[in-house]
């Protein structure tokens, strides 16, 4: 069996999670720039070094699969559902609308779902944790140092002057990323026996940023996910005692649901925005009928949002004129790639994952084992305004491989013998 990760494999890890949480050379080769400064199209920029580099990631991540070979077909073997994605985001260059782009994507998210699969058969759930609060401490601390030290790139400047991005491109992305480093790092924080003023301090600064981004949204995701993360220990109760206390939570949770519905013209206008989501609604509404025109296949992976050649231009014209990037909603952007038979498999495959994540908790009554159910909650909050879940170097989508492979496991340690493998595969 291979030893351990050293020191060095930890820091690559690392940098490459930071890396696919997508900071900070983004920001840093737009030089700086903000939505809304300037007139017309925003300027194209080389991103050629990224692409570099995660081609290097990719190739570093394939070498340390096959040293692992007989453990990574072990878990692949395991999750056919997966393999059936990728396998579709692959083929579907032969549908595409836009074949090259597609090409291009589809190899880039098979080089993501590959780094996703290491980071689940190297290390266990515990570690991921450890790791990732590792990096978004980082993350925090050059946050602060941009915005600070160099405001250029760390504040926005354009449509949304004064708020913070950190070392991303916008202040969405930062929401986002404090939002599920909050998370991760408040875990990290109350799994201790001894609780450590140095995560306290970290959790502090990630929370200060994602107040500083002034996004309604991620700071109301963060809310609902320690909210969560408090009612998922419910599940350690007895039999007797789980559905009394979940059927609170549930008729709370709809309570809840129902007055902020209710009250949402009042609280969008307090926060500056109207009830169209910053003009989201329109968008949705012009990407369903783009969707109504390929319902079944879609128009193949990364297909769709390429430009003013592309398809996305009569969604573009519909709304104005506003050049949207995606579809702003995780299952549209899927049933825009790969059709309503793409959107199922995934559909299965999440619930399938939220089915062992719960089982997860009864098993390891621990407060790591309450990850896999939390990341499917984020799954569900930061998709229903953004786009992450199947996008190639994306840390969602990394993580997503990464619970998804760890939930295979009887294990939290997720590491089954060499011979406990080759037991397996020649078993009748």
């Amino acid at each position: 069996m291979r030893k351990s990760p050293g020191i060095i494999e930890k820091g690559f890890t690392v940098i490459s999670l930071m890396m696919y949480s997508g900071g900070p050379l983004t920001v840093i080769l737009s030089n700086g720039y903000s939505q809304g400064e300037g007139l017309g199209q925003p300027p194209k920029f080389d991103y050629t070094l990224i692409r570099i580099l995660f081609q290097i990631i990719y190739s570093i991540t394939l070498v340390l699969l096959v040293l692992d070979w007989k453990r990574v077909i072990y878990f692949l073997l395991k999750d056919k559902i997966l393999l059936l994605i990728i396998g579709m985001v692959a083929l579907s260059f032969t549908w595409s609308f836009t074949p090259t782009a597609t090409l291009t994507g589809g190899i880039a998210l098979i080089g993501t779902t590959l780094f996703g699969i290491y980071f689940a058969t190297r290390y266990g759930i515990k570690q991921q944790l450890q790791l990732l609060g590792w990096m978004f401490s980082l993350v925090v601390i050059l946050c602060f140092g941009f915005a600070l030290m160099l405001p250029k790139y760390g504040v926005m400047g354009g449509t949304h002057a004064g708020a913070w991005r950190g070392i991303y491109t916008h202040k969405n992305v930062l929401g986002k990323m404090m939002t599920l480093g909050s998370v991760i790092l408040w875990l990290l924080t109350i799994n201790r026996k001894k609780i450590s003023p140095i995560v306290l301090v970290v959790l502090a600064l990630a929370i200060s940023l994602l107040l500083l981004t002034k996004s309604t949204s991620s700071g109301i995701n963060f809310i609902v996910l320690i909210l969560t993360s408090v009612s998922l220990r419910s599940l350690w109760l007895r039999h007797e005692k789980i559905i009394p206390v979940i059927s609170v939570v549930l008729i709370g949770a709809i309570g809840i649901f129902t007055n902020l519905t209710a009250a949402s013209e009042t609280l969008l206008g307090s926060a500056g925005k109207d009830a169209t989501l910053t003009g989201r609604t329109q968008l949705w509404e012009a990407v369903e009928g783009k969707i109504q025109r390929q319902p079944w296949l879609g128009y193949g992976f990364d297909g769709f949002w390429q430009g003013i050649n592309s398809e996305a231009a009569d969604v573009w014209r519909a709304i104005g004129g506003w050049p949207a990037p995606n579809a702003h909603n995780g299952v549209l952007d899927i049933v825009l790639s790969l059709g309503l038979i793409g959107i199922s498999l995934v559909a299965i495959s999440f619930l399938l994952n939220v089915i062992r994540s719960v089982s997860w908790i009864r098993l390891t009554r621990s407060q790591e084992g309450l990850w896999p159910m939390l990341f499917m909650m984020y799954v569900v909050v930061s998709n229903s305004t953004e786009t992450s879940l199947l996008v190639q170097n994306n840390l969602d989508w990394v993580l997503y491989v990464a619970v998804t492979i760890s939930l295979l496991s009887p294990s939290s340690q997720l590491v089954p013998s060499t011979s406990d493998v080759a037991a397996i595969a020649i078993a009748p």
